[in-house]
Order: C-alpha cells, then sequence, then structure tokens
C-alpha cells in the first residue's frame, strides 16, 4: 500500500521548511524528530542582510560588530551589522507558514531509504510507511545518511560543536559583541554570544573530538566565573560542498540542501546563509521539473563555501604564516575591518595551532584574553 505526493522533503529544518513553503505542488515533510527546532544547537548568528531573506520575527538580537581573537591574542574588530535568529522560533515559524500552504508535516518518522524506480521515487521510512513521489528532497542535516546512499557526496570530516548557555557573573556592557576565538590543532574555534541584554551567553567550541570540545567549554566557563544553565551539542561538517545537489531521472529528481550536501561555511560553522539563497532555486527547479534552476545557484555558492573551506585548512597546517597574516591585518587596518555582508564576503579566520607540552599555560593565558575581550578589563 502506498502513499502518494508530488513532493516529499526529508528532514524539517530551516532547510526543508524554508524549501516547503515555495513549492506550489503537494508536499510531505518527513521529521524524525518529535518537534521542530529542537533541541536548539546552533548561535543564529546571520548578516542584516541574511535574516531580511527569513521571518522577521524570528529576530533575537542585533548587534553591531563582531570582535575576532587570534591566537597570538590579537584581536580584530569586524565592522557589520549582524543579528542572531532565534532558531526555534525560526523553525516553528517557518512549520507554521508550511501548514497554511497545505505541507503534510508528519513528526516522529524517519526517512530509511530512498529507491527510485519505473513509477517514481519510492521513500520508505521507520513506521513501515512507503510514500511514493516525483520529486525528493534530502535535508537531512549533518548525518548526511541518505545523501551518502544515494551517492550525492561522500561523508567528510566533522567537528563535534558543544554550546553551553550560561548566566554571567555580572552585567556585559550594553554594546556588547559576539566574540570569535580562535584556537587551532584538534580544538579549531569557539565563541561568545551575548544574550538578552549582557548577563546571559551563548559559550561554545568546536574541536575534532567530544572530549575536547567539552574540556575547553567547561574551562572557559570557568574562567568567566558563568553558571552552566545547559547544553547544546551537535556535530558540524568540515568539508567542501559536495560537487553535485541533484539527481535526475525521467520524470523527476532527487537532490539535496543544507548539511546534507555540506553547504556550511567551514571558518564559523554557519549554513542559514547558503539555505536562504539555495531553498528558493531549489523550489522554483521542482516547479518547473529544472534541475539546472537550482545548480547554477548551487554552483555559485558553493564556490564562496570552498574557497573559506580552502582558507581554514592552510590556516591550520601554516601556523607560522597564519601569525604573520593576521599580525599584518591588525596592523594595515588599525584593528579594525569594515564589511558590508558578513555572509556574503565571509570572515577568514586564521587560526594556529598550540604546541605542546605548553598547552595547557598557553590555553590558559589564551582564554584569560578572551575573558578580558568579554568584560572589556585590561
Amino acid at each position: 500500500m502506498y502513499e502518494m505526493s508530488e513532493v516529499v522533503i526529508i528532514g524539517a529544518g530551516p532547510a526543508g521548511l524554508l524549501t516547503s513553503i515555495h513549492l506550489d505542488m503537494d508536499v510531505v515533510l518527513l521529521e524524525a524528530r518529535k518537534r521542530v527546532g529542537r533541541p536548539p544547537h546552533c548561535t543564529g548568528i546571520v548578516s542584516l542582510e541574511t535574516s531580511r531573506l527569513f521571518p522577521r520575527e524570528a529576530i533575537a538580537e542585533y548587534y553591531d560588530g563582531l570582535i575576532v581573537v587570534a591566537p597570538n591574542a590579537q584581536s580584530v574588530y569586524i565592522d557589520t551589522r549582524l543579528v542572531r535568529l532565534s532558531r526555534p522560533l525560526l523553525e516553528d515559524i517557518l512549520a507554521s507558514i508550511a501548514a497554511s500552504k497545505g505541507v503534510k508535516l508528519l513528526l516522529g518518522v524517519r526517512a530509511d531509504s530512498i529507491e527510485i524506480t519505473e513509477n517514481g521515487i519510492l521513500v520508505k521510512t521507520s513506521k513501515g510507511r512507503r510514500i511514493r513521489a516525483r520529486h525528493v528532497v534530502v535535508a537531512e542535516g549533518v548525518a548526511q545518511r541518505l545523501a551518502a546512499k544515494i551517492g550525492l557526496i561522500a561523508r567528510g570530516a566533522k567537528l563535534y560543536g558543544l554550546q553551553y548557555l550560561i548566566r554571567l557573573p555580572r552585567r556585559l556592557s550594553d554594546d556588547s559583541r559576539p566574540i570569535a576565538f580562535i584556537l587551532g590543532g584538534c580544538a579549531k574555534y569557539g565563541w561568545i554570544v551575548p544574550l538578552h541584554g549582557g548577563r546571559y551567553a551563548l559559550l561554545g567550541v568546536a574541536a575534532c573530538s567530544h572530549r575536547m570540545s567539552a574540556k575547553l567549554t567547561d574551562q572557559l566557563r570557568r574562567m568567566l566565573g558563568a553558571v552552566y544553565v545547559e547544553d547544546r551539542r551537535g556535530l558540524i561538517p568540515f568539508t567542501r560542498p559536495a560537487p553535485r545537489p541533484c539527481i535526475a531521472y525521467d520524470e523527476g529528481m532527487v537532490c539535496a540542501i543544507g548539511d546534507a550536501v555540506g553547504t556550511v561555511k567551514a571558518t564559523s560553522g554557519g549554513g542559514l546563509y547558503a539555505i536562504s539563497r539555495l531553498a528558493p532555486s531549489l523550489a522554483a527547479a521542482l516547479n518547473k521539473n529544472n534541475p539546472s534552476i537550482y545548480t547554477n545557484v548551487y554552483r555559485g555558492v558553493a564556490r564562496v563555501l570552498s574557497k573559506l573551506y580552502t582558507v581554514a585548512r592552510l590556516a591550520y597546517a601554516h601556523r607560522l604564516l597564519t601569525k604573520t597574516v593576521i599580525h599584518l591585518a591588525g596592523f594595515v587596518t588599525g584593528g579594525s575591518i569594515a564589511l558590508r555582508d558578513y555572509d556574503a564576503l565571509g570572515v577568514l579566520e586564521w587560526r594556529r595551532g598550540m604546541r605542546s607540552p605548553c598547552y595547557e599555560s598557553s590555553l590558559k593565558r589564551y582564554l584569560g584574553r578572551v575573558m578580558q575581550a568579554a568584560y572589556g578589563s585590561a
């Protein structure tokens, strides 16, 4: 017994939801979680320009700039307008819009397989449902399980991200800005994002292992004198975007979007920038049964993300060059760099590893500089 739908979307994160609301066809949206947007595992930081492509009601905070702290303790101020989107609220709003357009959202249902047959594409689920569709969108996130099975991506490296919601011992100043600190080696980068007027913050580290991300996040929390409230964790793709996002057959296509094909900024782990540009073009391609509409836009976004990935890899491998470049950047710019669009232009986060046996003492001094940047103390 089969169910029928013109389009099946696998994954009700921002990528799947945003694609669904641009479609002019019958849509079934499968989501393995019991509720969209939970648990939250992302800061939601985007440029002002990118935020305009999402519902305004999801905006939680505005920031005037970003502070990047390099391993040599030099900090650079990035003069740009940033917005923090509330991920749970964003996904709730998108789900509500999708429902109003007739999208059928099935929660607690995981897609197990995708098969291209003579009569269309067959999606089998964990609940025993068998759905036949003309088009399928894989928006399963960082797991990349189905995208790898159908040959759209070879599973690449991933970072382990751990983010704490913390309560600070004293309120940050009114003009507090997000801080990105560069670690290098196994521990790649971290962040502090002030919330709710500066008394709460998101504190996180992305590293090559759960153990390292947990160790550094907790060490920084203690140095800040902050109280742990809750944690949010997840994997972050650290790879180039997949070379192709679609497989076309006679009557339709299977396409992937978001983390499923690695469209993530390697310098920050952010994926909303790519999703906001790709979802409308993917929906247009499905509506017109023309995959080139999507693949042309995808190639442009993938080129930008591939360059950021190359820069990140070079920065990890050539530590002396990285240190020299960040010194020169600070000297030439006077410690401030202006970006019109943080997302479209990217931020090159130069990184250097910390060598043993002085790793622990170097780390302590370095995180101390991060704490000074957070509180503005000398």
